[in-house]
């Protein structure tokens, strides 16, 4: 009898995704109050006023790091064409869920906002309601999108390229990360195809996805050691806060994701240092496996870190909804946490949910048979 167990899972890296994806949701629904007229100071706050980097940089690069680390083990049984193969059906179980998550969102564009001609037009749905056919033929094809879908939309075209990531990687991981990293640079010159992206240009967010990658075939970060962490910690966050100090003198009244340098569509060099040091200080910081796992709360972070493409698909959700109801309330600090507290609530139930779902119960034998 075989008495080897397999290792326990370590939860930091589920726990740090989980977490980023529900400040995520968080820094939306804020985003959302500011266009409607919340002005209060009290706020949900993300690390991006008091830098260059936000929490979409840590989601982007959690997700290529998980594929990475999934798909390779993937790969060492089944060779490259069955790999591209998952890549494409996981890519379009996640464009399928993108539409499912807009044809809810779509189904309450009627009266969605309607006290709110701002959120309107900034969300999109306005555009939805003047041809509602054209914005879904649109939408289907890649040509538009609804507020906070454009990460998802990226997400379709950077999945089947892990593979290709992989077969790379076997000759040596430079090759495919120095691929990445020249598109990036190449883009930061201008030096790429010109066309519209609000938020995320995938020639730019594509190196933060690979990046994640390609440090999970290097050396995973489960498997990082941090001699005197202590000092560490002191040297992160001295660095960090010079890099707020250099937003509030060389870049003072300048939108944070308009800094030169650190554009949130682009990932400019100051933004991708500032993700570098956060992702650092969070390793140093995040618990063990063990403490994490004592805690109820904790456990909810973590189920929605294991389920974070579904949980981020239901963050949209909340927050629309959410911030229609805001418009329909005062626009008082105690009306917008209660919102905010719900949308969390949510999303934290909602890693609980999809997590029952992919346990598949109805393939378990019932109790007593």
């Amino acid at each position: 009898m075989n008495d080897i167990q397999k290792p326990a899972r370590d939860l930091r890296i589920d726990f740090l995704r989980g977490l980023f994806i529900v400040a995520l949701s968080a820094t939306h629904f804020t985003w959302f109050a500011d266009v409607a007229g919340y002005t209060s100071p009290l706020r949900f706050y993300d690390m991006q006023p008091f830098g260059f980097s936000s929490p979409a940089e840590f989601f982007v690069f959690f997700s290529g790091y998980v594929l990475a680390l999934v798909l390779g083990r993937n790969y060492e049984k089944v060779g490259f064409p069955l790999t591209q193969a998952r890549t494409f059906d996981r890519a379009w179980s996640l464009y399928v869920l993108n539409v499912f998550t807009l044809a809810i969102i779509a189904g309450g564009a009627p009266f969605l906002f309607e006290h709110s001609p701002a959120l309107l037009t900034t969300s999109g749905i306005d555009r939805f309601l003047e041809d509602p056919g054209n914005f879904f033929f649109r939408f289907m094809i890649f040509r538009t999108n609804f507020a906070f879908f454009e990460i998802l939309r990226n997400y379709i075209f950077f999945i089947p390229l892990i593979a290709i990531f992989l077969r790379l990687a076997r000759i040596h991981v430079a090759i495919p990360l120095g691929i990445s990293f020249a598109v990036w640079a190449l883009h930061q010159f201008g030096l790429t195809p010109a066309y519209r992206y609000v938020t995320f240009n995938p020639f730019a967010w594509q190196f933060i996805f690979f990046l994640g990658a390609g440090v999970a075939l290097i050396r995973p970060l489960t498997a990082w050691r941090f001699p005197r962490r202590g000092l560490q910690i002191v040297l992160c966050l001295a660095l960090l806060a010079a890099a707020f100090a250099l937003k509030m003198s060389v870049f003072a009244g300048i939108q944070g994701q308009d800094i030169p340098f650190a554009e949130k569509t682009d990932v400019g060099v100051l933004r991708l240092l500032h993700f570098g040091l956060m992702l650092w200080l969070a390793m140093l910081v995040a618990p063990s496996s063990d403490v994490l796992a004592r805690s109820r709360i904790v456990m909810a972070t973590v189920a929605v870190g294991q389920n974070s493409l579904e949980c981020f698909c239901l963050t949209n959700i909340l927050v629309y909804f959410g911030a229609d109801q805001l418009t329909r309330g005062s626009l008082s600090p105690l009306h917008y946490f209660a919102i905010l507290a719900v949308i969390v609530a949510g999303v934290l139930i909602g890693g609980r949910v999809f997590a029952w779902f992919k346990s598949e119960p109805w393939r378990k034998p019932a109790r007593g048979v």
